[in-house]
């Protein structure tokens, strides 16, 4: 489980935009995002306003799927990434830490007034064909 930990978030850290999904009662939104990958707490920081549609809906049920995958053509190196969480805003000294943290890899966003979210992965299932066609790496956290 260690070793698959490992590869999953080599590739969560090799990439930079998740797609999300998140639901209030029977209606569902989409969004992507620019991230930065934090394993030590098994999560993603991402910057977005509370008051897109997506940041209403999280702020009433923090509960999301989603994916992170690259573009790529050839089906023996198809790589990606399914994942259930929750996603909370941080605050105080919790925000200005991850704010940081997001600003190193994306400098531009001290420029931004946005509320810094962090994605909590409770469930991933990494698909990797360059590992044999159809290999699927799982982790959970039971906490979530």
């Amino acid at each position: 489980m260690e070793k698959d930990a490992s590869i999953i978030w080599q590739y969560i850290q090799a990439n930079w935009v998740v797609s999300f999904t998140t639901q209030q009662g029977e209606k569902l939104w989409s969004a992507n995002a620019f991230y930065v990958g934090e394993k030590e707490t098994n999560s993603l920081i991402l910057l977005s306003s509370e008051n897109t549609q997506h940041g209403q809906m999280l702020l009433q049920n923090p509960k999301v799927s989603g994916t992170i995958s690259n573009q790529e053509k050839d089906v023996a190196l198809l790589k990606g990434l399914q994942f259930a969480g929750e996603m909370h805003p941080l605050e105080n000294e919790e925000a200005n830490r991850a704010f940081e943290l997001y600003c190193q890899q994306f400098p531009i966003a001290r420029q931004m007034k946005e509320t810094v979210w962090q994605l909590r992965f409770s469930i991933l299932k990494y698909t990797d064909n360059s590992l044999g066609f159809g290999t699927k790496l799982y982790w959970s956290d039971e906490s979530i």
